[in-house]
């Protein structure tokens, strides 16, 4: 219901392959609505995976802002999808670093140019 607290409904399955293909079908797939409000499907993380994670806020937040693809690889490698090249970072100084050294370069590559 809007205005509520969301509820938690975790759910085991036996082979991770199933939780992998729901995973990805509910990303793919529009919205799913029960009683008015929208379901939303998470992997179940411990703190600790859940807490270094959340210290990549800020850098997800400015790859969002920039429309670059990024993902995380178990329990918390950032991994950046930028023209075709796949950039790998464990931690959020090494991405905030190469973010920095890129800024110019992907805003020239936002607006049309080229290089």
């Amino acid at each position: 219901m809007p205005g509520r607290q969301p509820r938690v409904l975790l759910v085991k399955l036996l082979a991770s392959r199933d939780r992998d293909t729901i995973l990805k079908r509910a990303r793919e797939c529009p919205p799913i609505l029960y009683n008015d409000s929208k379901l939303s499907f998470f992997p179940d993380f411990s703190k600790d995976v859940q807490d270094k994670r959340r210290t990549f806020f800020a850098v997800k937040k400015r790859l969002q802002n920039k429309d670059i693809k990024y993902s995380f690889l178990y329990p918390a490698k950032l991994w950046i999808i930028f023209n075709g090249t796949v950039h790998f970072f464990n931690t959020p100084a090494m991405a905030t670093d190469w973010l920095d050294r890129h800024n110019v370069y992907m805003f020239g590559i936002l607006q049309g140019w080229s290089w």
